[in-house]
């Protein structure tokens, strides 16, 4: 049991020493945020550069292509930079159509010597897009939101993945209202698609005489003997806001926090965003001003002193206000006694405990803990030979019996 405390304690300590001593493994290179395009026999050098690693440092490639790459020998300078160059030379041609990895991969290996350390690995993703034998293609439809009486702007996007060219590429756009009603039918100009190209196929949808609010379109992309249909939603805005939700209760004779939150209806940011409280026909409060991205959702906040207001319902009005517009809300607000308790904070202490302070507690704990337990043990060893070494006392004699009285 001995033993066995002091192993956790001892693993709890160096687990807190090791871990403030984490290093990170910097790698400056290249970088490819797309796939690339296969090409025959492509051919490239990518040179990077190591730095903030404890030990010895290796690479190497995994992947679909990783066959395909060799490395330089890595090179140390005197202030602790690595560099090394990945060396890709791919094949006239690779077998497996669409997406083929290839990633560098780096890993540093502490050094030796008994002590706790663990190995940091990077990869760097290289994607290779291989076109494949037969026609295909990837679809995407990106419809804006708009204000009302303003033109939508429609773009299908097509991209070839094939080694063939398509020759006619077109899309019909049907727009439904959100009751899915037919509302119009848009068309695209037929265009040629060359093999590994990307082509765009817009039209402008006029909003005039649309009701704010959501809408769906579908896009059917014909190509050649194919078709793809795709579905996009969009909004039609107005210079509007809805209130969602607000406080309604208050505790009388206190400073009452009340909340609003406002969902924009525009499809521009609002610039000034602030709500008003009144009760009785009297301004009461205010929230702070605000700004209200496109579409987006806030909680304005403000104070209501209801000292002086007895208890009781109100007739309460919020008006919202928003860029030189109003909206007014009519509502009612009650005026209520505190709950048992409620606005008298008791004291107290809050700690927030990272990963380091957990195990320091922990560590203090268990320490205590076998200080205490070795105590205990010393004193109970201590007391057993005192114990033995103590005289036995005879056993005391019985007294006599007392004599029986005469009858």
């Amino acid at each position: 049991m001995k033993n066995k405390l002091l192993k956790h304690c001892f693993l709890l300590l160096l687990l807190l020493v090791v871990l403030p001593f984490t290093s990170a493994l910097g790698i400056t290179g290249p970088v490819f945020p797309t796939a690339v395009r296969f090409e025959p026999n492509y051919a490239r050098e990518l040179n990077y550069i190591i730095t903030e690693y404890t030990g010895q440092v290796e690479v190497h490639a995994e992947g679909d292509l990783a066959q395909y790459v060799t490395f330089t020998e890595p090179v140390e300078s005197n202030n602790r930079v690595v560099t090394v160059t990945a060396k890709i030379k791919l094949p006239e041609r690779i077998n497996k159509p669409g997406s083929n990895s290839l990633f560098i991969v780096f890993n540093d290996n502490p050094p030796g010597g008994g002590t706790v350390s663990a190995s940091i690995i990077i990869r760097k993703a290289i994607w290779f897009e291989v076109l494949y034998p037969y026609k295909k293609v990837d679809v995407s439809f990106n419809t804006p939101n708009v204000n009302t009486n303003e033109t939508a702007n429609m773009v299908v996007g097509v991209r070839s993945l094939s080694e063939l060219d398509i020759t006619q590429v077109r899309a019909v756009i049907d727009v439904f209202d959100s009751q899915k009603n037919h509302l119009t039918t848009l068309e695209t100009p037929t265009k040629r698609l060359p093999s590994g190209e990307s082509i765009y196929l817009t039209q402008q949808l006029s909003t005039i005489g649309y009701l704010p609010g959501a809408y769906t379109a579908q896009a059917t992309v014909f190509w050649d003997d194919n078709q793809t249909k795709i579905n996009s939603t969009f909004k039609i805005g107005t210079l509007s806001v809805k209130v969602n939700s607000y406080t309604k209760e208050f505790v009388k004779g206190a400073i009452n926090k009340f909340d609003v939150e406002v969902e924009s209806k525009w499809n521009k940011q609002i610039e000034q965003l602030s709500a008003e409280l009144y009760i009785n026909d009297t301004k009461v409060g205010r929230t702070s001003t605000e700004t209200l991205p496109a579409w987006q959702k806030i909680t304005l906040q403000g104070y209501f002193d209801a000292t002086g207001y007895e208890l009781g319902d109100y007739p309460a009005r919020l008006i919202t206000h928003f860029d030189g517009e109003s909206a007014i809300e009519e509502f009612t607000a009650s005026i209520v006694e505190a709950e048992a308790g409620a606005g008298k904070e008791s004291p107290g202490i809050m700690i927030k405990l990272n990963t380091t302070t957990f195990l320091i507690i922990l560590v203090v704990i268990i320490a205590a803990g076998n200080i205490i337990y070795f105590y205990l043990q010393k004193r109970k060893a201590k007391k057993q030979p005192e114990q033995a070494a103590q005289p036995v006392k005879p056993a005391a004699k019985p007294k006599k019996a007392e004599k029986i009285a005469k009858k």
